[in-house]
């Protein structure tokens, strides 16, 4: 496709946009950027792999585990940031009561101090979801462990 064609055209030119409510990952599959279906207006880049997501069958918790595990099963574990930062991570996010807060924060550390690419990525489709996708949806919709979602939202707010 021409570098130009938008997320959008491209899913509507492969017959592949769906007619449900949904949100896509694009620029690098589980490293790629989480864009809500109002943000597909935009030129598709990186990798330009783009994995479609239906917003009622995913489950926020089960997701973030996903790009999670993919983080850290590729990570080469060299540098404390992102050695220890998947580990609290994963920790957090296996935990009974997650402490949103404290994972958002790690987040912010691992981008700012990791020194490879994976590890300076990790927050990329986290808050990206969180923010485009997560705090655009009513409660009612979509439950973390019983939690409000204005409240995990705000947690990631300075992102």
């Amino acid at each position: 496709f021409p570098e130009n064609w938008t997320i959008k055209k491209i899913l509507k030119t492969t017959d592949n946009y769906p007619d449900f409510e949904f949100f896509a990952q694009a620029g690098g599959d589980a490293s790629g950027e989480v864009l809500s279906e109002k943000q597909l207006n935009r030129p598709a880049e990186g990798g330009a792999a783009i994995t479609v997501y239906s917003i009622l069958k995913h489950e926020p918790i089960d997701l973030i585990k996903k790009w999670l595990d993919f983080f850290y099963l590729n990570s080469c574990g060299q540098c404390v940031p992102c050695r220890e930062g998947l580990y609290r991570l994963r920790e957090i996010i296996n935990s009974k009561e997650q402490n949103w807060q404290m994972f958002s924060e790690i987040l912010s550390v691992m981008r700012e101090t990791s020194f490879c690419g994976l590890g300076c990525s990790v927050h990329v489709p986290i808050i990206g979801y969180v923010n485009n996708v997560l705090s655009k949806q009513k409660d009612s919709k979509i439950k973390i462990l019983n939690k409000n979602i204005i409240n995990i939202c705000d947690c990631f707010r300075q992102h």
